[in-house]
């Protein structure tokens, strides 16, 4: 019975740390800061001219500024200019549909479903698909309540392209700084993937995704800044990257050999100088790494063409999640329809909320529950503004501390930021509105928040409860698929063509996101994920196989190798991966396949003799071309 008791207590507690525990986030605040200039420049430019009301809505376009503080200055100048031209087209299709509620929350539904699909594919991150659907809500909010139309869309525009000039400001003071850092991170989390102990697979796997993921995330940041004239600042900062993926490799090099009888060299590493690894477990092996099969590692941003496909292919994690959002929002705007409200687009955007992201059930729950506390204690908050009646530059100061209150403590605690975030998006819309003075504003938004958080949650454990096993199983076919065509790549001897290059930055995404649906899925539904965990591990390891054979000096020209190796895939295509099929079997071609490729026995004098060669100093490759 005690045993029980102190089972439910530690439950309570990880709940309680869930909803309420403080996420560790550093230097949030220049990103805070950026926000709150970018709501006040306007506002106090309007203020100053007596034109406070229409300029509220120029916090519609303001919101742009936080789409992607972290990322390469060209790339986030393209981004804002997207997220800008969608804030403005939203506030516009606001002003068009606002004389009726259905069509309006028809048209947030659907702009829901597409923000939603194109956010997550692209991985636009955080804030998301959200502000798409509100400005549509609260531009019809706006007209119907007698402002002119064009008004709207001019106070949004001039927010955005503030927004625009003020998000892309830091570049100016330091035009690398997001390369910079994004290298520093993979950095230091390679540093700690170099001290994971081989002896336990599950700290090694952990400390590899810890280590892959930033390193992604470097690769990304760099060749998304990268110009056609590199610079000597660039070329450095590509130098480094290139050093940390050494440094990856050579980690990953190091645990292949300890679970290999071979002494020749193996994948993830090539033939440029002798590293000897007396350390590596006591075993005098002898790994040898080459930096010029490195700059070919192809690492980065798949193509959207090909993001924006897979996606879109089912079973696919998206597509469950453009359907909970889609069910979720069309729901939640019904039931507020049916309440007699005319102001449901709050049920709708806080059910966007809850659900835009995807994420564990677990999660998405707690996603829910926060933003349902935040926001009864926002509407508190609220209450007190309402009372207040500020106006001028008193309103100028309060907005311009819930939008700086609202950065730096979102990404800490949903439920903290949510506090903040109703009182700014309540105040904007109804002192733009004119509607200051509805006192009937937080019954209606308690409702409405009640309506969304319910609905949301309901559809998240309600819709897909038996996609966990079948999005495991499709992103391991996706994973299998990007294997066979990088295998296809060296049995054709194409390895080293810009083409190829791609295949293998597919293959690597690949893999990055298996680790996460793999994760989640057996979070969701561990009974009938658990038999497929070795078939999910197995597939990971060949897949990092072949990654490494591509940049092998030896094995990427061994085509006899890998034309028997993709046959040993033939079965597993054989079988729809919507058909169910038993995890050992998947789990055996794997490893068949595998067995080919680290049959190190048929190299024979042919590796020595290049690997020597590759020792001697040369001109030219065909890498090099």
């Amino acid at each position: 019975m005690s045993l029980k008791g102190g089972q439910r207590a530690d439950a309570l507690r990880g709940h309680a740390r869930n909803l309420f525990g403080i996420n560790p986030f550093r230097r949030r605040w220049p990103v805070a800061l950026k926000a709150a200039i970018t709501l006040l420049i306007p506002l106090s430019v309007a203020t100053a001219f007596g034109y406070q009301d229409h300029a509220l809505l120029c916090s519609l376009g303001a919101f742009t500024v936080l789409y992607g503080p972290h990322t390469a200055g060209r790339f986030r100048a393209r981004l804002l200019a997207v997220v800008s031209v969608g804030l403005i087209l939203s506030a516009a299709l606001g002003t068009v549909f606002a004389h009726s509620q259905v069509l309006l929350m028809m048209v947030m539904v659907a702009v829901a479903v597409v923000a939603s699909v194109l956010v997550v594919t692209l991985k636009v991150g955080p804030p998301g698909p959200v502000f798409f659907p509100l400005a549509i809500g609260v531009s019809g909010l706006a007209v119907s309540g007698g402002a002119d139309p064009w008004h709207i869309i001019i106070s949004v525009s001039i927010g955005a392209v503030t927004a625009w000039i003020i998000g892309m400001s830091d570049v100016l003071i330091r035009p690398r700084g997001p390369e910079e850092d994004a290298v520093r991170a993979a950095a230091s989390a390679i540093a700690h993937f170099e001290k994971a102990p081989d002896d336990n697979d599950k700290e090694f796997r952990k400390a590899r995704l810890s280590a892959s993921n930033p390193l992604h995330s470097a690769w990304i940041t760099v060749t998304d800044g990268a110009a056609r004239n590199v610079s000597r600042g660039r070329l450095d900062l590509i130098t480094s990257l290139n050093k940390l993926h050494h440094r990856y490799a050579m980690r990953t090099a190091l645990s292949t050999h300890a679970h290999t009888e071979t002494e020749r060299t193996i994948p993830w590493s090539e033939g440029i100088g002798e590293i000897n690894r007396q350390a590596a477990r006591g075993r005098g092996r002898t790994i040898r790494i080459d930096l010029e099969g490195l700059r070919q590692s192809s690492l980065g941003r798949p193509t959207a063409r090909y993001l924006l496909q897979d996606a879109l292919t089912w079973p696919s994690e998206v597509l469950l999640i453009a359907l909970r959002v889609g069910l979720a929002t069309a729901v939640a705007a019904i039931v507020g329809l049916l309440l007699g409200g005319d102001r449901t687009y709050w049920a709708v955007f806080t059910a966007l909320l809850v659900v835009h992201q995807g994420g564990t059930r677990k999660w998405q729950t707690y996603r829910g529950l926060q933003r349902f506390i935040g926001t009864v204690l926002g509407l508190a908050v609220f209450g007190i503004i309402l009372a207040l009646d500020p106006r001028g530059w008193w309103l100028v100061l309060i907005l311009g501390g819930l939008q700086f209150s609202v950065e730096m403590l979102v990404v800490r605690n949903y439920a903290l930021g949510s506090i903040f975030i109703t009182p700014l998006a309540l105040t904007t819309a109804y002192v733009g509105a004119g509607r200051m003075d509805s006192t009937g504003v937080i019954a209606d938004r308690l409702i409405d928040t009640t309506v969304g958080v319910v609905v949301a949650i309901i559809m998240v454990w309600l819709v897909g409860r038996r996609t966990p096993l079948l999005n495991l199983r499709g992103q391991g076919r996706r994973c299998i698929l990007a294997m066979e065509a990088v295998m296809a790549d060296i049995s054709s001897g194409v390895a080293t063509s810009m083409d190829a290059r791609e295949r293998r930055r597919v293959l690597y995404f690949e893999l990055l996101e298996y680790e996460g649906v793999g994760d989640r899925a057996l979070s969701d539904d561990p009974t009938s994920v658990q038999p497929y965990w070795d078939m999910h591990n197995a597939i990971i390891e060949l897949g990092y196989f072949v990654l490494g054979a591509a940049w092998h000096p030896t094995l990427r020209h061994d085509t006899e190798r890998f034309v028997r190796a993709r046959r040993g895939f033939a079965d597993i295509f054989a079988t729809p991966v919507t058909v169910p099929r038993a995890a050992s079997d998947i789990e055996a071609d794997v490893h068949a396949v595998h067995r080919i490729i680290a049959d190190w026995d048929g190299l024979g004098d042919v590796m020595d003799e290049e690997t020597e060669a590759d020792d001697r100093p040369h001109n030219s490759s065909d890498d090099d071309k």
